[in-house]
């Protein structure tokens, strides 16, 4: 009998939010948010490589002038990459 009174004064304790952090449920719920943007965001990146490597190699000119002037544009679709957000605080 006191074997099953300690093992439901565990499972009273485990169930109080006092063992684990504020913040905890708030990114249980939150993450398949954060996840599902985050997926957005890397697709929005991967077609935006695809439509302006397309932009940029359909014209020889530009590929010249690119990599003459400024050859850090051929990473402009890595600008989306400051809309990810953190999955976990």
């Amino acid at each position: 009998m006191d074997i099953k009174n300690r093992s439901l004064s565990v499972d009273v304790k485990y169930a109080s939010n006092s063992n684990l952090p504020d913040y905890l449920f708030s990114n249980i719920l939150l993450f398949p948010f954060r996840l599902g943007w985050n997926i957005t965001i890397t697709a929005l990146i991967i077609t935006a490589f695809v439509f302006w490597f397309g932009f940029i190699f359909g014209s020889v000119i530009a590929v010249v002038l690119i990599l003459i002037f400024a050859p850090d544009l051929f990473l402009l679709p890595l600008g989306l990459a400051v809309l990810y957000t953190r999955m976990w605080y």
